[in-house]
């Protein structure tokens, strides 16, 4: 179960490094755009709206990850699993996607 768990939060993490790319991208974009003081037409501004919104699901799957990271670390720790250097891999994990997600 927990290796499971585990393969499950680390291809999410991927896919959510890949689609930050993607998002910072477009960010810079749309951040060129304004600053040349010129209003965003239809299109631009609903690739903004589409950008926020990417982000914000972003957001929910990097905070789904470290749940699930938490969930499983408390469960391999009470099942006495875990080596204190697994334990502290996973500390610094927690602590990293913490990191991205408030950034």
């Amino acid at each position: 179960m927990p290796t499971r768990v585990r393969n499950d939060a680390i291809e999410k993490l991927d896919k959510s490094l890949d689609e930050e790319k993607d998002l910072k991208q477009d960010l810079n974009e749309i951040s060129q755009e304004m600053k040349k003081n010129q209003p965003l037409d239809w299109q631009k501004q609903k690739k903004a709206e589409e950008t926020l919104k990417r982000y914000q699901e972003l957001t929910k799957n990097i905070d789904d990850v470290s749940k699930s990271l938490d969930t499983m670390t408390q469960a391999m720790q009470k099942n006495n699993i875990l080596s204190s250097e697994t334990l502290q891999k996973y500390t610094e994990l927690q602590q990293m996607l913490q990191q991205i997600n408030s950034s």
